[in-house]
């Protein structure tokens, strides 16, 4: 399945399972697991000014989603219990 082919649909984070797993109602109702997509998390490594080595650091405007927050949700049409988390989540 291509990315044009994907159904975005927004819906409301109502359980966050882990960092990157949460549970998402649509606003038909429907609930689906929708997951940040691979190397998209809220911690990152990016190297230290100081000594040039790696610090775990948070990654500037990408945060974990709280319950209720509105995210955007990209689902194949031949699924609907789960779906990927797009980047530009309202």
């Amino acid at each position: 399945m291509s990315r044009e082919d994907a159904i975005r649909i927004e819906g409301i984070v109502v359980e966050a399972l882990t960092d990157r797993l949460y549970r998402i109602e649509l606003p038909n109702g429907h609930r689906l697991l929708g997951h940040m997509p691979h190397g998209w998390s809220s911690r990152q490594r990016v190297p230290s000014p100081i000594n040039g080595g790696e610090n775990v650091k948070a990654r500037p405007g990408i945060e974990k989603f709280a319950v209720g927050n509105k995210v955007t949700v990209e689902m194949s049409p031949f699924d609907f219990s789960k779906g990927r988390i797009s980047l530009n989540q309202s």
